[in-house]
């Protein structure tokens, strides 16, 4: 990520998060983030999503894998893995045929961070929220907030009842825009990692 882009994206948690790059280079990596639960209410993301036009909005393929230019080809590759498994749903704001947000549904698996290196099965009433990405040149448009009223509609729809979101804790717009949209904490997850050693630390909130 471009500097201005981190710092756009952290503020001042910027500085934490750079102190943390220089410990990963040790060997040492300590990460911080919340659990946030939202219990679905229809008249409340009924009311929300009709606020919105997702006119420019449609569920991706895998065939549009190849058009999305603003991430990693690492993330590409973890993009095509999940729409092999069909237990995910991909949806993009296309404009002037540019994809220009993308953000992710899963319905199945809880994905912590790769190096939490922990997997669960979510419950049967559930979905998670993940992935959302923004190209540089269309961020500050309220598009987050947008979609993650869309995707609580669509898991609505699916006839789920409880939404689970896994943010960082530095990233406090993105824990904003959860809080807008009615999520609340659930519990602080620690993850500790030195050498060989690791160990999360999880507490309720």
């Amino acid at each position: 990520m471009k500097t201005k882009g981190f710092i756009d994206q952290y503020g001042w948690s910027a500085v934490p998060r750079l102190f943390k790059a220089v410990l990963r280079k040790f060997g040492i990596i300590i990460e911080t983030f919340f659990l946030l639960k939202y219990k679905l209410n229809e008249i409340d993301i009924t009311h929300k999503f009709n606020q919105y036009n997702y006119s420019d909005v449609r569920e991706l393929t895998e065939e549009d894998i190849s058009k999305i230019k603003f991430v990693s080809s690492e993330k590409l590759e973890i993009y095509k893995n999940r729409f092999h498994s069909g237990n995910y749903s991909c949806y993009a704001i296309i404009k002037n045929k540019e994809i220009q947000y993308l953000t992710w549904i899963s319905w199945s698996d809880m994905n912590y961070p790769t190096v939490f290196e922990k997997n669960e099965d979510l419950k049967p009433e559930e979905a998670l929220l993940e992935d959302s990405f923004c190209s540089p040149e269309h961020r500050g448009q309220g598009y987050h907030s947008m979609m993650n009223i869309f995707r609580l509609k669509k898991i609505l729809d699916q006839q789920k009842s409880v939404v689970l979101v896994l943010v960082l804790k530095e990233n406090k717009p993105a824990i904003k825009v959860q809080l807008k949209s009615g999520f609340y904490f659930d519990s602080k997850m620690k993850f500790i990692k030195i050498g060989k050693w690791s160990k999360i630390f999880q507490k309720r909130i």
